[in-house]
């Protein structure tokens, strides 16, 4: 993974409330859910660095309409770790928390959306299964190892910021037992003119 590749953090890896914090904390448990159930709209830029996807731009928006929870997170990396990735792109086929599409087109369905609030803003996660044409499963080349995009979007206090798309990526728990990203042909972009709209 090239140095651009590693600056965009997996949103599955993120701590996880122990069962006794969330028993003693009930009023920011339902604060949380309450939180994981709204739905929020981004715009973006799309601005291509090269590799497989190009020096190109194009518009983007993010539709969100609910937030996944810490308990599916913690359920995501054990099915990743004890079965593999496959088995994870299995689970998140049946998963639905919004859509990821360019302007003009239709896109395809959000498996993972996380929220973060950080002392210069807050940083929103998404994740999708990437579109493979049948062309591709059908001839089961080595890139359909890499079926997931990762999207992270970094906001100051007014809404506004940048973010990273990371695309054609492979996920998988190393021999030390931490997570790894690894990109298909280097399919990295940069999102400029980040919004979130009411």
């Amino acid at each position: 993974m090239n140095k651009g590749s590693r600056g965009l953090f997996l949103m599955l890896v993120i701590a996880v409330f122990s069962l006794s914090a969330v028993t003693v904390f009930s009023q920011e448990k339902d604060k949380k859910e309450e939180e994981n159930k709204k739905k929020e709209t981004f715009t973006a830029v799309v601005v291509g660095t090269g590799g497989g996807i190009g020096a190109r731009t194009m518009n983007l928006n993010i539709y969100i309409n609910s937030y996944t929870s810490d308990q599916e997170v913690q359920e995501y990396l054990t099915v990743l770790k004890e079965k593999g990735q496959d088995e994870l792109r299995r689970m998140l086929e049946k998963v639905e928390v919004g859509r990821i599409a360019p302007a003009a087109g239709v896109g395809v369905d959000l498996a993972i959306a996380r929220s973060f609030q950080t002392p210069e803003g807050r940083v929103v996660r998404v994740g999708t299964l990437r579109p493979m044409s049948f062309l591709e499963l059908y001839r089961g080349g080595r890139s359909t190892n890499y079926p997931f995009t990762f999207v992270e979007l970094r906001l100051d206090q007014e809404g506004k910021g940048e973010g990273s798309i990371l695309g054609g990526t492979q996920v998988k728990f190393n021999k030390e037992g931490q997570l790894e990203l690894e990109s298909y042909g280097n399919q990295y972009a940069k999102l400029s003119n980040v919004k979130a709209w009411d």
